[in-house]
Formats: structure tokens, C-alpha cells, sequence
């Protein structure tokens, strides 16, 4: 079973190659509840956090966390009132994915079997670790 501890040591293990990144800044409670939707042999690959669209709609206010690993992409949200909001999609169901680097806001769109994601107002550092992470998870799971 995997634990909150295990996502701490792979978040860490991600961030060892990240210079300028503090653990204990970036940590966020959210995470404590990653582990919840990790299979057992399910690896963090990568990681952004922003608000988040659903057929341009925003799906809930505030900041969402989303993970990519070797199987899907997680997308949390834990509100001081609503509670948790989760949604995971199989790497398998994502058609597509574009990014924007813009001046003001940059931009993530992820296009499943039957909706597109967006998250924006992303630091750019993040937004490129995390295109990469999301483009091998997802070439890795066609072969």
C-alpha cells in the first residue's frame, strides 16, 4: 500500500534535480491525500499547480495540484469547506496536450476522450517540468 511517506520521498526525489526548489515551501497539505489514488507501483513523474477549467468552465476556486505518474493524471483540489475534489484520467484516454508560455499567465491544455483541461496561471519552471513529465508518461504507456 502506498503511503503519504512515499509520495513525500518521490516528491523529494523529483525535486533533487530542481535547483532553487525548497521542499518545505512547495509542500503543500494536498498532498497528504495524493497517496489515496496511487496504485501500488505507481510512480510521481511530475507535478503543476493552478487553477483549474473544465470545458471552460472553472471546475472550483482556488489552486488545484496535478500529477502526472506512469499510469494517469491526477487532478486534486482540497477546499477548507467543499472537501476534497479529485479526478483521475488514464493516460490512455489523453488525445492531446498543449502549453503557452505567456506573459501574464502561462497555460496547460489537456484534451481527454470527452473534455478539455486547462490549468494556467502556472510558474513557467513548472509548466516545462511538467510537459515533459505528462509527454513521456504518455509515450511510454502507447508502446
Amino acid at each position: 500500500m502506498v503511503t503519504a511517506e512515499n509520495i513525500k520521498a518521490q516528491l523529494k526525489a523529483l525535486l533533487v534535480h530542481r535547483r532553487g526548489v525548497d521542499f518545505n515551501l512547495l509542500y503543500s497539505p494536498v498532498f497528504n491525500y495524493v497517496h489515496e489514488f496511487f496504485a501500488e507501483g505507481e510512480v510521481m513523474s511530475g507535478y503543476c499547480i493552478g487553477p483549474l477549467t473544465r470545458a471552460g468552465k472553472q471546475v472550483r476556486g482556488g489552486k488545484w495540484l496535478a500529477i502526472c505518474t506512469n499510469r494517469q493524471l491526477i487532478l486534486l483540489h482540497k477546499g477548507l469547506l467543499s472537501g476534497l475534489t479529485h479526478f483521475e484520467i488514464p493516460l490512455a484516454d489523453i488525445t492531446g496536450f498543449t502549453s503557452k508560455l505567456r506573459w501574464w499567465s502561462n497555460i496547460i491544455k489537456i484534451q481527454d476522450k470527452t473534455v478539455e483541461w486547462e490549468m494556467f496561471q502556472l510558474n513557467k519552471t513548472d509548466l516545462h517540468f511538467f510537459e515533459l513529465a505528462l509527454n513521456e508518461a504518455i509515450a511510454a504507456q502507447k508502446k
